[in-house]
């Protein structure tokens, strides 16, 4: 069955071809309009009325055009041409080059199960951070930006809790029945002692190829991460150690002189020294969690671009294929990107996410100044947890939170 829309166009071009019996109608001109629509344009005769003749009637002619929009787009910008990019979004239709796919200003209430969901889940590989993700007062919107701050365990469920067990029942987003969604504390291995929270659009918006801008002021307080980073939807490659890979719009690493190197690129593994193959940095003379800054996120088929503040600072460039890359450092999951592009695996659908991460096995070296855990340690939750006194201190209320203005994505 025809769209109403399109309905309307073949009985408009039926019309013309009724109104100039036989008359050969020439071929239709259709144009794509930006950022939604089509345009029929059709070359006819009309009289000095305006109405459709046969051109080889006697009376006086002249030669118009016919257009029909049936489709009609906003106003705003003016219609004209659309170049076709190469960016997709889960949904099927038409995008155009530049065309704006997403935004969030913050201006409302977190719009849950419209554009955002929550993560509500025990933290786990292959990073394994020293968190459990919840939903509640420590996310919010004010002041016309969002707000993500960790906060302790122990003060929302009371003293000593980190030893007892934790069901996050039905409102787990995670595998039910496994650890991401209940734990029990015993001996050294204790529950993760940190609150935070993660919000994601992978149930609302996944797209491939295009341009990330997003405004925030980074955390600033020891062992804190941002999570300002694209996932994969599908896990298309794989669903361990970064086979599907993750894409770091921004972060940099809440410790003192520590937080003024700004990172950001692709993560293909959970192993050193490839997991920070592709991860680029930027090196400021002050810390990047002082205040808002603009971080850029380019990602295209044949490479991904990196900006902050409008300059760009670091390019990731897939050469003859990340799949060669992995294979020569011995990544399994390379086998796999054998089956895609160049920029596998960057080249399936990928959603946005937002969170605070804090510890954990991989984003800090064991080189770190006056880190308490070791990576291969098995008791690094509590070794971390017992050195509070030194750490919780550097969370300073706002500091410490993740706070983010807007969000927006644009095709390429």
């Amino acid at each position: 069955m025809l769209s109403p829309n399109l309905s309307g166009l073949f009985l408009a071009i039926y019309f013309v071809h009724t109104c100039v019996a036989q008359y050969d109608v020439p071929p239709a001109k259709l144009e794509d309009i930006y950022p939604k629509g089509l345009r029929v344009s059709i070359p006819v005769y009309v009289n000095e009325a305006g109405e459709p003749v046969n051109p080889d009637d006697v009376r006086s002619v002249t030669a118009a055009t016919l257009t029909l929009s049936p489709t009609p787009a906003p106003v705003t910008p003016a219609d004209r041409p659309c170049q076709v990019s190469r960016s997709r979004v889960q949904l099927p239709e038409f995008i155009c080059s530049g065309q704006l796919l997403f935004e969030e200003n913050f201006l409302d209430p977190l719009a849950i199960g419209n554009l955002w969901e929550p993560e509500v889940r025990f933290s786990g590989e292959p990073d394994y951070p020293f968190v459990v993700y919840m939903y509640d007062n420590h996310i919010s919107v004010r002041d016309g930006h969002l707000s993500i701050r960790p906060v302790l365990l122990e003060h929302k469920f009371g003293e000593s809790f980190t030893r007892k067990p934790l069901d996050l029942g039905s409102r787990c987003t995670g595998e039910v029945g496994t650890a991401q969604c209940y734990r029990s504390a015993h001996g050294a291995h204790i529950l993760p002692p940190i609150i935070s929270g993660k919000i994601t659009t992978k149930n609302e918006f996944n797209f491939r190829y295009g341009r990330v801008e997003i405004r925030a002021k980074l955390p600033k307080g020891d062992w804190l991460v941002p999570e300002i980073q694209l996932e994969p939807r599908d896990n298309n490659y794989g669903t361990l150690k970064y086979a599907s890979g993750l894409m770091k719009v921004a972060s940099v690493e809440g410790n003192g002189i520590l937080s003024r190197t700004l990172t950001g690129g692709v993560i293909m593994s959970d192993r050193e020294p490839f997991r920070s193959y592709a991860m680029l940095e930027n090196r400021g003379q002050d810390s990047w969690t002082k205040d808002f800054h603009n971080y850029t996120l380019v990602w295209k088929p044949d490479g991904i671009s990196l900006f902050v503040d409008g300059v760009n600072y670091a390019n990731v460039d897939p050469g003859d294929g990340f799949t060669k890359i992995g294979l020569e450092n011995n990544v399994t999951a390379a086998s796999q990107w054998a089956q895609g592009s160049l920029m596998a695996p960057f080249d399936e659908m990928f959603y946005i996410s937002l969170g605070i991460s804090v510890g954990g096995l991989n984003d800090f070296s064991d080189s770190t100044p006056k880190k308490p855990w070791h990576k291969k340690s098995r008791n690094s939750l509590l070794v971390f947890w017992n050195d509070r006194s030194n750490w919780y201190p550097t969370w300073h209320n706002e500091e410490a939170e993740l706070q983010v203005e807007y969000v927006r994505v644009y095709a390429f």
